[in-house]
């Protein structure tokens, strides 16, 4: 059994098939992140920060496991992380998601919304990107649906779709990554020449470092070119999504940057986490990192589907404050089970469950007027409570 709390951190670890060349600045593609989520003011993010040394000292040269930032949050509706793409580098944010399997940004002259955090992806002006040739084999990938292009289409339950084609250049990735890049920007926005000026030969060493670091992690990428996005995906204002499902690196879809890692670097462990906090969180490749964890929270493990083509889990029971749902799993894992997809804040389950919580959750929040907060009417049917993380119940025994 697996224990959810809603209030802590969210850690998930999902073990699977995993996992530039000249360093230059490409400073007028640059598009400033809103700060409310470059730069939340959450303890999480800042403890991320004051960590961040012990962090770079466990991912050096040879450490397996690397981690990354992710950043927004659940009233944004998803998390997302920074690559960089390229030569020279261009910076672009991808929804982490879980529940599939394709890696995209938007490419070029893409009908795209106005509202994504970076311009779209120039390919013009990357000295190392590439097409796919019809039938090319990319690991287990070949490029089989081609009409001199090899076309991708990507479709999500609520209507929103990306249309595109598949291509290959540079991927940087990590956050030594990102230190690198603002680096180089501050340069140059800056006119600061560290090679010119003595008194900063401590930053160009460290600019150095993080050269020969970023150097040894780059990774020849397939993915997809968005020309088109509709609905949520032409609003949102991530510019990506990097799908982290298990149907990547197969005939039909190539590899992800997770694979990619991992075929280059046959000593990298098969498997990611990710971990959640209502603001923030990170992605660690190559295992787990217990660093920022709570500290009285123990991992704990739950096996999935492996034939199933989503993170497919068998849920025994679900209780409220230690009293059970009494529904059969029969019930509880009806039609397509359950799945975990980091993609959406939504969590869908059949009619039957959806009854037995209601009426345990309503139970709970009146037993005590101090359980739930306040409460309104939102219909004849529906009751809304003020959240509040002390005092809501805790769901626990999944």
């Amino acid at each position: 059994l697996m224990s959810l709390k809603l209030r802590q951190l969210f850690f998930l670890s999902l073990f699977l098939t995993s996992c530039l060349a000249e360093m230059r600045f490409f400073p007028h593609r640059y598009k400033q992140i809103y700060d409310e989520h470059s730069s939340p003011p959450d303890t999480f993010l800042r403890r991320l920060e004051q960590d961040d040394l012990n962090r770079q000292n466990e991912n050096r040269l040879n450490s397996p496991r690397i981690s990354m930032r992710l950043r927004g949050d659940t009233e944004l509706g998803y998390y997302y992380i920074t690559l960089f793409f390229g030569t020279p580098l261009q910076r672009q944010t991808l929804i982490v998601d879980t529940g599939s399997s394709v890696t995209a940004i938007p490419c070029g002259e893409c009908d795209c919304g106005p509202n994504h955090f970076d311009y779209s992806f120039d390919t013009r002006s990357s000295d190392t990107f590439q097409d796919i040739a019809c039938y090319e084999q990319i690991g287990e990938y070949t490029c089989s649906d081609c009409n001199g292009k090899c076309y991708f289409h990507s479709g999500y339950a609520e209507g929103s779709a990306y249309n595109g084609n598949y291509k290959k250049d540079f991927v940087m990735f990590g956050d030594e990554a990102e230190k690198y890049y603002e680096i180089m920007r501050k340069q140059y926005l800056q006119g600061d020449s560290i090679s010119e000026n003595k008194d900063l030969e401590s930053r160009r060493a460290e600019q150095l470092e993080l050269e020969q670091l970023i150097q040894q992690r780059k990774v020849m990428m397939p993915f997809g070119c968005i020309s088109k996005e509709t609905k949520l995906f032409y609003d949102q204002e991530a510019d990506g999504i990097m799908g982290l499902g298990t149907r990547t690196n197969v005939r039909s879809n190539p590899p992800n940057l997770l694979d990619v890692f991992e075929m280059s670097n046959q000593n990298h462990s098969k498997a990611f986490s990710l971990c959640f906090a209502q603001t923030g969180g990170y992605l660690t490749v190559g295992g787990f990192n217990t660093e920022h964890h709570n500290k009285e929270e123990k991992v704990q493990y739950v096996p999935y589907a492996h034939e199933a083509n989503q993170y497919r889990v068998y849920l025994k029971d679900i209780t409220v404050e230690g009293e059970s749902f009494g529904l059969a799993p029969s019930i509880l894992n009806k039609r397509s089970g359950v799945f975990f997809d980091s993609g959406t804040t939504f969590t869908h389950v059949p009619s039957a469950t959806l009854k037995a919580f209601k009426s345990g959750f309503y139970k709970f929040c009146e037993k005590d007027s101090k359980n739930c907060g306040a409460s309104a009417p939102l219909n004849k049917d529906r009751l809304c409570w003020r959240y509040d993380a002390e005092r809501f119940p805790t769901l626990t025994e999944f």
